[in-house]
């Protein structure tokens, strides 16, 4: 049985970070998601615009150069 008070932990995986109909989409997702049940992290390839957007908003995230 899951603990009430444990957050549900979610991964989103988008292989680019430049901003785009798909990365915009995994952004939205992981930034207008309740925080006070959901971990949310974004994994993504590159240096883009998607990783300024996240950082902004804080939320937490892992790049690789290539992905």
């Amino acid at each position: 049985m899951l603990d009430k008070h444990r957050k549900i932990k979610i991964l989103y995986i988008i292989t680019k970070s430049n901003w785009g109909g798909a990365q915009r989409y995994v952004f939205d997702m992981a930034t207008n998601i309740a925080k006070n049940e959901y971990e949310v992290i974004v994994a993504f390839g590159g240096d883009g615009i998607l990783k300024k957007k996240l950082e902004a908003g804080a939320t937490e995230y892992c790049s690789s150069k290539q992905f």
